[in-house]
């Protein structure tokens, strides 16, 4: 009886267990549902996305997918949005299969391709299956022969990677799948690839097919044997610092709920996406007790970094990093207490592989308060009799991708005067070139010393520069904006004045899209809102203080310049275009020049009272040097966006003078 009574009480549970699982999926959330509209997508999301697309026969066993990201509902409607309503949730897709690329829009919601086109004469971005194809290099004979000849009879030693080829002009680009291949002596450990280059061989493969279409063996330059250690159980290292830590005991200052952060008066959405990494949405600052729009959204369009070799090994070395590998995908995971505090809050990040599928990448970014050291503002009055200081704390919002040998530190700061300001830390490997030279004074050294600088025996840094293009997509007390242009000019003054020279600013409204020339004398540049007048009268705006402002000086008729145009301006002011996300054009890799922002300029729209987005190059050149070497020390380079006359009086006066 017992038996049969445990028998009935377990079947009863099994019952009620099955049901309420039933009852949880009949009654689940749709993905549309409590998801703010610029949530990235979910692992869910994307699974559906794929199903929906093979369920309507458009994929293939053997396709490729590079691109899955969200396709945003319209900025009307995200702005309108509140918590609890609707959300439309749709997909923009990128698929090779059979050499073509095609385009697809899937409405998730709905569960159905609301577009589908194949795209002529684009290359998508390069996978990480691509890399692959030095496989198949490796097996051909003229090849074994060349790494032969340098002493590679074990293969095994040899890593070999395809990188994206750029574009110049040659008959094998015009519908081919490229990667340029060069290669390494791995035999002294992964960590330490990039300082033994094998000089001198290159070969060019088709991606697709795995075909070898040329083998270019230029000479046998002896590799680099210095094993250039910088990890660290591999290095003396000096005496261990007391520690100092930047720490929050009592708890943070700031929140993170639902993707959305607020700290201090501020408040942004998250978001990350494979192309762009880290984006920052709707970012409004509380200025009595109303939120008041500064930027819809915030992001790294395009970097371009040429090396400045044109040698057989070196010429196509012109890449947009962005667009052709993406800082979502090779952003890394932080460690904590090194490239983040230790307190800081880590987020984990969903993004789509190459198949279809999806993967975790985690502690993808950081968010932490820091107390900078530094007075946020002070003075000292009656011979210092009164001292008035405030201590200076900013909130930052960091991600690290990693792009082969080059790491990039962004952080986006927020400050207590109402400033954003963009760092970029440059870290990581310097490219080298193999070459004869073991010092300066050797025979060889004019001519391996002509495109850089000897940082070891053997081992040139090339001479190169990075340019990345944010995206500013600035809404200052709303969408409707223009920008202002104040001109420095000098005034000569009259005979009778004790001064001979003044200057003063001369403003500018700007009419239509176009680039903005740097001047001599200097600008300021500001986003305005001309339907908006603060208590004296000012239009409230936004000031895009620059910072590092190096623009390339490739002649214009230079294919990677070309494909780069964005680089010779500081700053592109556009009207607001959803299609338009990317300086180079949706399609950089092996695109041919002309596309991007020099396209989208070019029918000179109306930008007066209307939704603008700035895109400012964050420029840096870099003339290499010995200390670069074998592991460059962080160098950062920045840009501000600063209130001008958007606050009634300085933000930050109600600050404290002391902490809890």
């Amino acid at each position: 009886m017992n038996n049969l009574v445990t028998a009935l009480s377990r079947h009863r549970v099994l019952v009620a267990l099955v049901a309420a699982f039933f009852l949880f999926v009949l009654f689940q959330p749709s993905p549309s549902e409590n998801t703010h509209p610029l949530d990235s997508l979910t692992a869910e999301e994307i699974e559906r996305v794929i199903d929906v697309l093979r369920d309507e026969g458009h994929l293939g066993e053997r396709a490729q997918i590079p691109m899955i990201n969200l396709l945003e509902m319209s900025k009307e409607d995200v702005l309108e949005w509140e918590p609890g309503d609707d959300v439309t949730r749709a997909a923009f897709v990128n698929i090779r299969q059979g050499g073509v690329v095609y385009e697809a829009e899937v409405d998730i919601t709905e569960q159905e391709v609301i577009r589908w086109a194949p795209v002529t004469g684009a290359q998508t971005n390069q996978i990480f299956p691509e890399f692959l194809a030095a496989g198949t290099l490796m097996e051909d004979e003229r090849w074994q022969v060349a790494l032969g000849k340098r002493g590679y009879d074990d293969l095994e030693d040899v890593s070999c990677v395809p990188v994206t080829p750029g574009y110049f002009g040659t008959e094998v680009e015009q519908e081919r799948r490229l990667g340029r291949v060069y290669c390494f002596d791995k035999s002294f450990g992964a960590a330490h690839t990039f300082a033994h280059p094998i000089e001198g061989l290159y070969a060019l493969v088709d991606l697709d097919t795995k075909d070898v279409l040329e083998i270019n063996d230029v000479e046998v330059v002896p590799v680099a044997k210095d094993r250039h250690e910088y990890e660290e159980l591999k290095v003396d290292l000096r005496d261990k610092l007391n520690p100092i830590r930047i720490m929050a005991r009592r708890g943070n200052n700031y929140t993170l709920k639902n993707n959305v952060v607020s700290w201090q008066n501020w408040s942004f959405h998250t978001s990350f996406d494979r192309r762009v990494g880290l984006t920052l949405s709707l970012v409004a600052y509380e200025d009595g007790g109303e939120a008041r729009s500064v930027a819809y959204q915030l992001h790294p369009s395009e970097m371009f970094v040429p090396y400045m070799d044109a040698g057989p090994g070196w010429y196509f070395r012109t890449f947009l990093d962005v667009g052709e590998y993406g800082f979502g995908s090779l952003s890394t995971s932080l460690k904590p207490g090194t490239d983040c505090p230790a307190h800081a809050t880590f987020q984990d990040v969903t993004l789509p592989n190459d198949r279809g599928g999806s993967t975790i990448k985690t502690r993808a970014f950081c968010i932490f308060e820091r107390d900078t050291g530094r007075p946020a503002w002070r003075h000292a009055a009656d011979n210092g009799a009164v001292l008035e200081s405030r201590p200076e704390v900013e909130l930052v919002v960091r991600s690290i991708p990693t792009i082969g040998n080059y790491d990039y530190v962004i952080d986006y700061v927020f400050t207590q005067h109402g400033n954003i300001r963009v760092d970029v830390g440059a870290t990581g490997i310097d490219a080298v070139k193999g070459v004869a030279t073991q010092n300066r004074n050797d025979e060889t050294a004019t001519a391996d010393l002509a495109t850089g600088e000897l940082v070891a025996p053997g081992l040139v840094a090339v001479y190169h520069d990075h340019y990345i293009s944010f995206r500013l997509d600035l809404d200052v007390d709303g969408p409707s904006n223009s920008v202002e242009v104040m001109e420095v000019v000098l005034q000569t003054l009259p005979a009778d004045s004790p001064r001979r020279s003044v200057w003063s600013v001369s403003p500018r409204l700007l009419e239509t899209e176009g680039a903005i020339e740097k001047t001599p004398a200097g600008q300021v540049w500001r986003v305005i809102n001309e339907g908006k007048e603060m208590d004296l009268g000012h239009h409230p705006g936004f000031h895009i203080e620059p910072g590092h402002q190096a623009l390339s000086v490739l002649t214009p008729d230079d294919f990677p310049q070309a494909r780069a145009a964005f680089t010779a301006m500081p700053l592109w002011v556009t009207q607001y275009n959803a299609t338009e996300r990317h300086a180079a054009g949706l399609y950089p890799t092996q695109s041919r020049g002309g596309d991007g922002l020099p396209q989208w300029v070019a029918d000179q729209s109306s930008i007066r009272n209307e939704d603008v987005v700035l895109w400012y190059t964050l420029g840096f050149r870099h003339v290499t040097r010995v200390e670069d070497w074998p592991m460059m020390p962080t160098k950062w380079h920045s840009f501000t966006l600063r209130p001008f006359n958007f606050f009634e009086r300085n933000p930050a006066l109600d600050l404290p003078s002391t902490f809890r």
